[in-house]
């Protein structure tokens, strides 16, 4: 076999063994991590040009101490903090959706377990060892997933927390002395 479809082959096993629940894993997994690294991309690149432009926009404010133009200082705060958690209630679904579809998996596999003692009327180990693998690899996926993927959840938490109070200060800044670092 060519050695760049061996790993594929070694896929497809692993999914035939642990049955079709690890396609759902594999899938709340992958976009997971697209999502996940969508909102890095963003934290790190995108959300700093958004920063500037709120703080310019606000910078080319005429008046700035009024009580509606703190109101729409705290307007753009809010819209500025919302862009921050977008995705982030996503991710931690997803993140708690992958142990559980781990045990989906269990479940379907004892009940093929079942099914096969049920149809013999005797306990063939062979049969039941397919089973009893098909149960646990599914778990394995699921609670596999989850850590890495939470950790990394963890860090972009981190990240928009130390983000936010910095636009913030900038907002300050301007109000105080009309110049902000860049």
């Amino acid at each position: 076999m060519n050695g760049w479809l061996e790993p594929l082959a070694a896929v497809r096993q692993f999914i035939d063994t642990g049955g079709p629940v690890l396609l759902l894993i594999a899938g709340a997994a992958l976009l997971l991590w697209l999502v996940l690294l969508e909102r890095a991309w963003d934290l790190v690149i995108g959300y700093r040009g958004y920063a500037r432009g709120l703080i310019g926009e606000w910078a080319a404010r005429v008046d700035k101490h009024s009580w509606a133009a703190l109101r729409i200082r705290d307007q753009m705060l809010a819209e500025a903090r919302q862009r921050l958690s977008t995705g982030l209630i996503l991710s931690a679904t997803l993140i708690a959706l992958c142990p559980v579809l781990g045990l989906l998996g269990t479940v379907s596999g004892m009940i093929g377990v079942f099914d096969i003692v049920a149809a013999q009327g005797s306990s063939d180990a062979r049969a039941m060892a397919d089973g009893i693998a098909r149960a646990t690899l599914p778990t394995l996926a699921g609670q596999g997933e989850a850590p890495p993927l939470h950790f990394y959840m963890g860090n972009l938490t981190h990240m928009r927390r130390e983000i936010f109070p910095g636009l913030a200060r900038a907002y300050d800044e301007w109000m105080v002395t009309g110049e902000t670092e860049q």
